[in-house]
Formats: C-alpha cells, sequence, structure tokens
C-alpha cells in the first residue's frame, strides 16, 4: 500500500488558483448580479447556479481539477471538476465580502443608494 503524502508546493498552488478563479467568476459575474433587471430574478437560487455553471466551464476548459492535482491523479474527472466548481462557487462570497469591505469598491445597489443620497464611496 502507499502511504499518503501532501506536497505542499502544490497544495498552494491549488488553493493560490481556486482564490484567483473565485475572484474572476465573482468579478465578471458582478455585471449580471448588480445589474437592475438581476433585481426582477432576485432570490429565485440562480445567483449560485450560474456562479457554478461559469466556474465549472473554466475549470473544464482549462483542466482545472483541484482533487486529481491536490492527490495526484493522472487524469481529471467530472466530479473533480463539479466540486472544483462548487468551491470557487463558494469563494465568491468571500471574495465579495472582500472587495466591499477591505477595498471599499461598492455593488451596484450601493452605487445608486450614494448617488441618491450624495455621498461618496467609502463613506
Amino acid at each position: 500500500m502507499t502511504e499518503f503524502t501532501m506536497d505542499y508546493d502544490k497544495l498552494a498552488q491549488v488553493v493560490a488558483a481556486l482564490l484567483f478563479l473565485a475572484f474572476v467568476v465573482e468579478r465578471s459575474l458582478a455585471i449580471v448580479f448588480e445589474h437592475p433587471l438581476y433585481e426582477r430574478i432576485h432570490g429565485k437560487g440562480l445567483k449560485p447556479v450560474l456562479c457554478i455553471v461559469v466556474a465549472f466551464i473554466i475549470c473544464k476548459s482549462v483542466g482545472f481539477d483541484m482533487l486529481a492535482a491536490t492527490f495526484h491523479q493522472e487524469e481529471v474527472s467530472k466530479f473533480g471538476y463539479l466540486m472544483t466548481s462548487m468551491v470557487i462557487a463558494g469563494g465568491t462570497k468571500g471574495v465579495m465580502k472582500f472587495t466591499h469591505d477591505v477595498l471599499k469598491i461598492p455593488n451596484y445597489t450601493d452605487q445608486v443608494a450614494m448617488k441618491a443620497t450624495g455621498r461618496k464611496s467609502g463613506k
């Protein structure tokens, strides 16, 4: 039986890729989610599904399977793509919080409220 070992350099690369892709998915879909037309369908549960679908397309197109990469598998799998996509989609909430709270980038709703009240970003 082969002993399990962890390649921490590879793990760091996987985590960095997950964070990067969560940021990419969140920022690219912000255009959709912050659009006034999205308000009509907001609350229907489409946001996480759309995030997973977009993340899955990205993972499949670049061959990124976090399970295969982390556990030294020679082949990627649909299950691995799905799990990776779900982690990325789940990470978008953290990225959104980081961009709003730390980087002070307001979302569409905040921008509309600021214009209506005459406030500036970050105040």
